[in-house]
């Protein structure tokens, strides 16, 4: 994977019936919580549906360049938290020694980006808003609009300022589908981010204005965005599109505790890996970086060690997914190196 997801993935964060039902500020992901999303950069233009209710979206075509797991903490246990004194919650990415974290803070009235902090393989960027804008505001519904300036400051080894407004559209109610499941009772959000670069050191093809157009398809019945995808355009140029959609095994479910319960190696694997937890293991799935479930191991009743063969297994990233009896998944990151 690239260090281009991890930094997409940061400035981007900003089932029961047909139409999708009002979304309240319990839908936001609570630390303890981890996601699962595939990711791919399509490079070009994408349909993303149509607006208003009753809709059928269907994305299962997209396909998966790599993957990645949020975790949701709480801001102490982030990177960078000493800059974010409000937040309320982080979200952390972890990638080619690089660790991430995305800063929000959520009332009853509105959820909003305070900002993200990245640092690791001699890298460090921050932004940090001074006056940050709303992502949503609650009740979330159908035919909801607002606008909302931001003004923030960002560090590349140099500062600069990144300020603008954003407007939000709720514009489509109906059914998601992707290339893991399909999803009843879910809003479209579409968000339009007008944004001007201010101080930035003048450079050959170096931005000074863009849009980012981006929608979010959530629903009351998945804590967590389930699908998101992305146009970044600068100065009149389409510089990147991209959408990631979520594993609806690990949506909103996946419990910090149980995380940590879990323990695989070693790590870089080569013949072998282990995988252990507190709890019983029901069953262990080994996923390659395409989304693909390339190996499964037979769990005996009441197992609390499983062992699977990777002397097959090419060089590469893979996630180890282990379930527990209880019906809760557990996800890790391992390297095999032969």
């Amino acid at each position: 994977m690239k260090n281009i997801t991890l930094m997409a993935a940061l400035i981007a964060a900003g089932s029961m019936s047909v139409e999708a039902q009002t979304i309240s500020s319990s839908w936001v992901p609570t630390p303890g919580s981890s996601h699962t999303y595939n990711y791919t950069e399509t490079r070009n233009s994408v349909g993303f549906g149509s607006a208003g209710s009753g809709q059928n979206w269907n994305f299962a075509a997209a396909t998966s360049d790599s993957m990645y797991v949020e975790t949701v903490v709480n801001p102490s246990a982030a990177v960078g938290s000493s800059n974010f004194p409000n937040a309320t919650s982080a979200t952390t990415i972890s990638q080619d020694g690089i660790e991430g974290a995305n800063y929000f803070e959520t009332s009853a009235s509105a959820h909003r980006q305070l900002g993200f902090f990245a640092s690791g393989s001699g890298l460090e960027v921050s932004m940090i808003y001074s006056n940050p804008a709303d992502i949503l505001r609650f009740p979330v519904g159908l035919g909801q609009s607002f606008i909302d300036g931001f003004a923030s400051d960002i560090n590349i080894g140099f500062t600069y300022q990144r300020n603008g407004s954003v407007a939000v559209d709720v514009d489509g109610s109906g059914t998601l589908t992707t290339a893991v499941g399909t999803f009843n009772n879910v809003l479209r959000v579409r968000t339009i981010e007008t944004y001007q670069l201010v101080g930035l050191p003048p450079s050959p093809g170096s931005s000074t204005s863009g849009t980012i157009t981006s929608y979010n398809f959530i629903s009351p019945n998945h804590a967590g965005i389930i699908l998101y995808s992305y146009t970044i355009n600068n100065d009149g140029i389409t510089a990147d599109t991209s959408i990631a959609f979520g594993d609806p095994l690990v949506i909103g479910i996946a419990p910090r505790q149980a995380l940590n319960e879990l323990n695989v190696y070693p790590n870089p694997a080569n013949q072998e890996i282990n995988v252990t937890a507190t709890n019983n293991i029901a069953s262990v799935e080994v996923i390659d970086i395409q989304g693909r479930v390339v190996a499964i191991q037979a769990v005996t009743k009441n197992q609390s060690i499983v062992t699977i063969p990777a002397a097959n297994l090419s060089n590469g990233i893979y996630m180890v997914r282990a379930t527990s009896n209880e019906g809760t998944n557990s996800v890790r990151r391992i390297t095999i190196a032969h």
